[in-house]
């Protein structure tokens, strides 16, 4: 995703980094929050902190249905979408085995 991003927007200013304690010794009380905004509205976000791991990614102006082709088109969710899978009509999670999204 942070490739498709580059490669249709620019970004715009210099990724926000906001950290708490210290991330070469992580401990239960430390975070790190890395934000980058880019000209078309996307933002990229990544969470980390003991334990735990996020990352979201935010497409203005999409349907519900481009964000799906997106994600089944790239390699990165390929466990998740597959090729039979349909259009969802609407927001849910999906559940994979044991995961889910």
């Amino acid at each position: 995703m942070k490739q498709y991003l580059a490669q249709v927007a620019a970004p715009f200013g210099q990724k926000l980094v906001t950290r708490s304690g210290t991330m070469a010794q992580l401990n239960e009380s430390g975070c790190e929050l890395s934000k980058q905004f880019y000209k078309n509205g996307a933002e990229y976000q990544e969470f980390l902190a003991y334990e735990y791991g996020s990352t979201h990614y935010f497409l203005p102006g999409f349907t519900l249905q481009q964000r799906f082709l997106l994600c089944r088109l790239i390699p990165e969710f390929k466990e998740i979408f597959g090729e039979k899978d349909e259009f969802p009509a609407a927001s849910k999670k999906f559940k994979k085995g044991e995961l889910e999204y």
